[in-house]
C-alpha cells in the first residue's frame, strides 16, 4: 500500500500541533505508512514518536526547486514524491506552485492547507484537511509518547524554566523571572533552566549574581535531551514557545505565560496545562478569537504567577519518576 507523506514547515510547536493529524490518520488508516518532510531539528523528535516510516529534511537544496514554476525538478526527489499515494502539505503556497510541482510527480492525491489559523485552534485548523478524505478527528490535543529516550546527561530539576521564546514580545519581564527563580531556590527546589540559541542574554540576566547548586542550565541541547528532562519534571514554566508545547504534549504539568498571541489559536493543550493571559487563568470555554486588543505578557502579575507556581508545586509534591516511553 502506498503511504502518505506529511510536509510540515515551521518550528517545534508547529510540528507538535500537527500531531493530532498524525494520530487521526493512524486511527483511521492503521495499515497505511506515514512519512514526514520537516526541518532537521524536528526530525529526531518525530522519529522518537514511532509514527513515521521515513523522515526527510525539508532543508535540502534539491527540494527548493519545487517552489519555482515550471522548473527542472530533481529526479531523485520526483521519484521520492511519486512513491506516495497521498501528500498532505502544510506549507504556505499561495500560488500553488509547490502543489503543481508535486502533481508533476504523479502523486494521486495532493492536499494543501495554509497552516495559519484564523478562528480556531491551530490543531483543529490543521486537522480540517482530513475532512477532504472523510476523516473527522475528535481529539485535537497533541500528545507525544517517545520511545527509548535516554536519561538526561545532566541533572534534571524538579522545576524546569524557559525564560525565552521566539519573540521578545512574548517574553515576561526578566526581573519577574528572577523573583520566581529566587522563590524556587528559597523552597529548596532543584531547578533546570533551558537555554536555546536565542536565550543567551536572557539566561545571563536571569542568573546574574545568583549562584546556587540547586540551579543547572541546559545549553543548546537537542529536543530529545530536553524532552528527557521535561518527562521527569514536576512542573514546567514558560512562554508561548515550542518548548512549552513540547512540555504540554509530554504530559508535564505546565504553566504558560501568554500575551500578544491569542491562546484561542495558539495555546499548548494538555490535561495538566494552565495558561495565564490578561492576568488571569485563561478559560477556553469562554474565549473568543475576535478579541484583538493589544495584550502584553507583562500584564500577568508576579503575584499571580507566584501563586500558580506554588499551587502546582504543592499539588505535585514528588518528582516524576517515569519517562514517556
Amino acid at each position: 500500500m502506498k503511504g502518505i507523506l506529511i510536509i510540515r514547515g515551521g518550528a517545534i510547536g508547529d510540528f507538535i500541533c500537527t500531531m493530532p493529524v498524525v494520530a487521526a490518520l493512524r486511527q483511521a488508516l492503521p495499515g497505511t505508512p506515514l512519512s514526514l518532510l520537516s526541518y532537521d531539528r524536528v526530525l529526531p523528535l518525530a522519529g522518537a514518536t514511532g509514527s513515521f516510516m521515513h523522515l526527510r529534511s525539508i532543508e535540502s537544496q534539491a527540494f527548493a526547486g519545487f517552489f519555482a514554476s515550471r522548473s527542472q525538478l530533481n529526479e531523485e526527489w520526483v521519484e521520492f514524491f511519486g512513491s506516495f499515494g497521498m501528500i498532505l502539505s502544510f506549507l504556505y503556497d499561495p500560488d500553488e506552485i509547490l502543489a503543481e510541482n508535486l502533481k508533476r510527480c504523479r502523486v494521486k492525491t495532493v492536499l494543501t492547507l495554509d497552516p495559519r489559523p484564523v478562528d480556531r485552534h491551530v490543531s483543529e485548523h490543521l486537522c480540517s484537511i482530513l475532512n477532504l478524505i472523510a476523516i473527522f478527528p475528535e481529539n485535537f490535543s497533541p500528545t507525544l509518547a517517545l520511545q527509548n529516550i535516554a536519561a538526561p546527561t545532566t541533572s534534571a530539576g524538579d522545576v524546569v524554566l524557559h525564560a525565552g521564546s521566539g519573540s521578545e514580545k512574548k517574553n515576561w519581564s526578566i526581573d519577574n523571572w528572577r523573583k520566581i527563580l529566587k522563590l524556587l531556590v528559597s523552597r529548596g527546589v532543584p531547578v533546570t533552566v533551558i537555554e536555546g540559541e536565542a536565550d543567551v542574554e536572557r539566561t545571563s540576566q536571569l542568573l546574574s549574581g545568583m549562584s546556587s547548586p540547586q540551579v543547572s542550565v541546559m545549553r543548546n541541547k537537542s529536543l530529545l535531551e530536553i524532552a528527557s528532562v521535561l518527562c521527569r519534571a514536576r512542573i514546567f514554566v514558560g512562554h508561548d514557545s515550542g518548548i512549552t508545547h513540547l512540555a504540554a504534549a509530554l504530559g508535564t504539568t505546565t504553566l504558560a505565560l501568554f500575551g500578544p498571541t491569542h491562546p484561542h489559536l495558539w495555546a499548548p493543550r494538555g490535561e495538566k496545562t494552565k495558561i495565564l493571559w490578561k492576568n488571569k487563568v485563561w478559560e477556553p470555554e469562554t474565549s473568543s478569537p475576535l478579541q484583538l486588543e493589544e495584550i502584553s505578557v507583562d500584564d500577568n502579575s508576579l503575584e499571580l504567577v507566584k501563586a500558580e507556581v506554588e499551587r502546582m508545586l504543592d499539588k505535585n509534591s514528588e518528582p516524576r519518576t517515569q519517562s514517556s516511553e
